[in-house]
Parts: C-alpha cells; structure tokens; sequence
C-alpha cells in the first residue's frame, strides 16, 4: 500500500483536467443549443425619422426652453418652415412658453446668487422679450418675499462672512464681486461700513 503512489495523483490531474473542460457540444450532437442574439444597442440601430415637434419635447422633457433655444438646437436638422410650424404648435399647446422658461431659469440662477442684471441679460441673450424678462424677476422675487438688496448681502456674506470690509481696497473688491453677480445697483448697506 503506497500511499503516496504517484499513480493517485495523476488520476486526480485528469480528473482536475477533465472537470476544468466545459462541455461543448459540438456540430454532430443531436440536441445543438439555441445561440441567443444580443440585442442591438438602439444607438446602432438605423433611427425612424423624429419628427421637428417630437425633437423638440424630447428638449422639453429635460428642462425648459426658449423659442430661441430650440431654434438654435433643431435648426440645422430640419427645414426652416417645418421647425416653427412644429414650434408654433408647441406654443399653442402650451407645451412651450418663454415666460414659464424665464421663471424657471431666474429661479435658479437667484438660488446661485446672481442679481437682476445678469440675469435680464442672459434670459435677453436667450431670445426672451425684456416685458417677459421684467415680469419673471418681479413673480421670483415676490415668491421669496426677499428685496434685491436682501439677496446681495446673502452672496456678499456667503463669499467674505459677516464681518465689514476692513478697508478701501477690500471694500472696492467686495463691490466689483457684486457688480459681477449683477447687483450693480442693489448694493446692501453693511458694504459702506468699516471696522
């Protein structure tokens, strides 16, 4: 009785071998298995023609837009007379509207500290009519029951803290900081105090 036969141990490396090997069944087995298709990435797939209208919600869906957004987005893929006939009917059914795109927008940028010029000049920038501009700061503002004034020393505190600029150079960075915000004009009055 040998125990450490070498006969042993060379049954088990076929064994080890033999259990290693998948199974294959190969081209003359009765029962072949099914080979299972990966589905295509639809990104590979040849796309049915979207619609200037269905391009556009797939816009809206994301966020909102303004008439002059989506111009600029959709007008190199389609027609000129196709894009606003589709736009037009998005205005029509209130699925597109700028005022409801420049509340949307003024809210956040306040929520990121920016003042009423910048703004105005972004949503002017954007397509959006200055009446249209003028009513959505005055409907943002009035829903956070906050001045202009409020909001610049909320920014200015955020980036310097709570204590006064300590002298003319740093009180002229503090405003050109502000300007940039646009609160050019709606400077808070803690800016004029010194320690």
């Amino acid at each position: 009785m040998s125990y450490g036969g070498g006969g042993c141990r060379g049954s088990l490396r076929a064994g080890n071998r033999q259990s290693s090997r998948v199974s294959s069944r190969g081209a003359g087995d009765p029962h072949p298995t099914p080979q299972l298709q990966r589905p295509v990435p639809s990104s590979m797939t040849p796309k049915a023609t979207v619609t200037p209208r269905h391009a556009a919600m797939n816009l809206l869906a994301r966020r909102e837009h303004s008439l002059q957004e989506l111009r600029r987005k959709l007008g190199s893929r389609y027609e000129a007379d196709e894009l606003e006939s589709a736009l037009l009917s998005l205005v029509q059914d209130k699925l597109q509207c700028d005022a409801r795109f420049a509340d949307s927008y003024t809210r956040e940028r306040i929520r990121k500290g920016f003042g009423p010029m910048k703004i105005s000049a972004e949503l002017q920038r954007r397509g959006v009519r200055s009446l249209v501009v003028d009513q959505a700061l005055n409907r943002v503002l009035e829903e956070g029951s906050k001045t202009w004034q409020l909001l610049a020393e909320q920014v200015l505190r955020q980036k310097y803290g709570v204590a006064p600029p300590v002298d003319f150079k740093e009180k002229g960075q503090r405003i050109r900081f502000l300007e940039s915000r646009g609160f050019g004009q709606y400077l808070p009055p803690s800016i004029d105090s010194f320690d």
